[in-house]
């Protein structure tokens, strides 16, 4: 059976404790942060076993095939080759360049032509060479960004063995300036780690998104060594902004609620407030915060949130803010005790109420029957959703897997799968092998990452 992949959608940009209790936490910490650039392939190996059964005998009958516009003006007829620059979770469209997170604390610029961009970091892939600041062990980076000033900052997690504790891991940041060299002003040669009230050190935190506001400083989120929801504001030299909500980190959970909680997605807006998704007992909200990191009590409920009543996996919910100031957010919905999930769209007004335009009063559920039968497979497949973008004209891209392929689909603005986008409603590859990215131009042309082999490939479509 063929190798595992997915689709990330991006955006376009815009304590001291006992030692028993540290190992223990450092442990559970670092198999959530594993799980959040793992999820989909973890997730796939109990698939595989089920699929084999389900399927033995028979074959997926493919979609009635339909010509893929693609833009004959990108690279080559449309698919560009960038080479082996190592495989990233995240990235980044700026300006018509594409921004790739790489092996390492690493980042690749391509220009709007599909070539890498010779003028950015080391003909066009920049790294900081982060042992030589005193840094070891395994480096994952879950996040990239670009502010308006065309620096570039990279989110992660750095794995190190630890004396008493065997595994510790430390949540950073890096920052590199426009062409591509680390930038020296931020933090220590480029890489801050991220202290907070409340914790003596950065270890054992999780930083799964972050967003730039205008003046240079970085919103981060994630998840702290007590598993709570962590979002920080982080200033333009490095350092945490103690004028950001207490201390230098916002409150998101309620007073009451000890529950443990993931932010998995943040954005933020034009006025510099801040847009997240927090889940707590797999129930996410949508919570937003002022620029002074206080609960914004206008959207929502009194408390500034809108719980969402599905319950998904926490670490997978994904926002987008649209234009008009409406959320749309996806989740992958548990189904049953069963390993399957099925991808659901929620969407939310400029003052956080259903969007009831949207699907079933503002949800749209898309189960495996219903995706089986739009695209003409001939039985339900397992299907996995990882990001979604949205089009000028209010549909969403929305990047999964269907069984063992990676795919992108789009909705309508009313809820309802378009069969009129790209092949039969689907966009797919027969070469890929992993981490496709679809990217939304100001043109409204489609980019695609993906990677066939050892190398990072680049396809453009039109929509």
């Amino acid at each position: 059976m063929g190798q595992c992949a997915f689709f990330i959608i991006v955006r376009e940009g815009h304590r001291m404790i006992d030692t028993n209790h540290q190992q223990s936490e450092a442990k559970e910490m670092r198999n959530d942060f594993e799980s959040r650039t793992n999820y989909f392939r973890i997730a796939l190996r109990g698939l595989l076993v089920a699929l084999c059964a389900l399927f033995a005998g028979s074959v997926l009958a493919s979609p009635a095939s339909a010509e893929i516009k693609w833009d004959a003006s990108f690279g080559n007829d449309g698919r560009s080759d960038v080479g082996p620059i190592g495989i990233g979770s995240d990235a980044f469209l700026n300006d018509g360049q594409v921004l790739l997170s790489g092996a390492g604390i690493s980042a690749s610029r391509v220009d709007p032509n599909g070539l890498l961009d010779e003028s950015f970091g080391d003909d066009g892939i920049a790294k900081i060479d982060y042992r030589a600041l005193g840094f070891e062990g395994k480096v994952t980076t879950t996040s990239i960004d670009v502010g308006d000033d065309g620096r570039v900052t990279l989110a992660g997690f750095i794995s190190e063995r630890h004396p008493i504790n065997g595994v510790t891991v430390r949540a950073f940041l890096a920052r590199l300036d426009s062409s591509g060299a680390p930038d020296k002003t931020f933090g220590r040669g480029g890489i801050t780690r991220i202290k907070t009230t409340g914790v003596t050190s950065a270890e054992n935190q999780a930083i799964y998104a972050l967003a730039h506001q205008r003046d240079g400083s970085v919103i981060a989120a994630g998840r702290d060594v007590f598993r709570r929801g962590l979002v920080v504001r982080i200033k333009a030299n490095g350092k945490l902004d103690r004028s950001f909500g207490k201390g230098g980190r916002a409150s998101v959970a309620r007073a009451d609620d000890s529950n443990p909680m993931t932010v998995s997605s943040v954005q933020t807006l034009p006025n510099d407030q801040i847009m997240i998704v927090a889940s707590q007992s797999s129930l996410p909200s949508v919570v937003r915060l002022k620029p002074n990191g206080k609960t914004d009590r206008t959207f929502g409920g009194s408390d500034g949130r809108k719980p969402l009543t599905v319950k998904s996996d926490p670490i997978t919910p994904d926002l987008n803010v649209l234009p008009n100031g409406k959320s749309v957010v996806l989740l992958n919905e548990r189904v049953g005790s069963s390993a399957w999930r099925r991808p659901v769209l929620a969407r939310l007004t400029a003052r956080g109420q259903w969007d009831r335009t949207l699907g079933s009063n503002g949800i749209a559920r898309f189960s495996s029957k219903r995706l089986a039968k739009f695209y003409g497979y001939d039985r339900p497949v397992p299907v996995l959703s990882s990001m979604i973008a949205s089009q000028s004209d209010g549909s969403t891209l929305v990047a999964s897997r269907f069984a063992t392929k990676p795919v992108v689909f789009r909705v309508k603005p009313d809820g309802e799968p378009d069969r009129s986008f790209a092949d039969a409603g689907l966009f797919r590859t027969t070469e890929s092998t992993g981490n496709f990215i679809p990217l939304v131009a100001p043109s409204k042309r489609i980019t695609v990452a993906g990677v066939e082999g050892s190398n990072r490939v680049l396809y453009r479509i039109f929509p």
